[in-house]
């Protein structure tokens, strides 16, 4: 046989296919699974950018509780007891917090809370769904005892 080979059936029996005649374009199924795999990746990586965004927020309302609560323990020790609000210890609040209407406010733009209770107080964030006060809804709340 010769370079090139001939195939002969019923309905083109005439039709010489050579080394060179081979096909130039993609079928729609490689086509097709190129798009998927394209298509999980980017899933992937969207995925893993919103828990590394979210871990981000997270890290940085910690920080962001731990200056307050310093501020807040300055203020204890200079006074006898810690303040009623948070707006008495926004002067002491060193650079890097957001700072509206004389409240710190969060990563998610909400205010931090502040609880006083007595000579102790709790100093939370409500985290990224904005809302407190039931189980479901506390489990993002990042709380500076925490």
């Amino acid at each position: 046989m010769s370079a090139s080979t001939q195939c002969t059936s019923r309905s083109s029996p005439s039709r010489v296919y050579t080394s060179k005649s081979r096909r130039k374009a993609f079928t729609l199924i490689e086509v097709m699974a190129v798009l998927v795999i394209i298509a999980i990746l980017t899933m992937l990586i969207v995925s893993l950018w919103k828990v590394a965004s979210r871990q981000s927020l997270e890290a940085k309302a910690k920080s962001e509780l731990q200056k307050i609560q310093f501020a807040i323990e300055e203020y204890r020790i200079k006074n006898g007891q810690p303040p009623m609000n948070l707006s008495a210890i926004v002067s002491t609040l060193e650079g890097g917090i957001n700072v509206a209407t004389n409240v710190p406010i969060d990563p998610w733009g909400q205010a931090y809370r502040y609880e006083q209770r007595e000579s102790t107080y709790r100093l939370y964030s409500m985290g990224a769904d904005k809302a407190t006060g039931v189980a479901s809804n506390m489990m993002d709340d990042i709380d500076a005892g925490k």
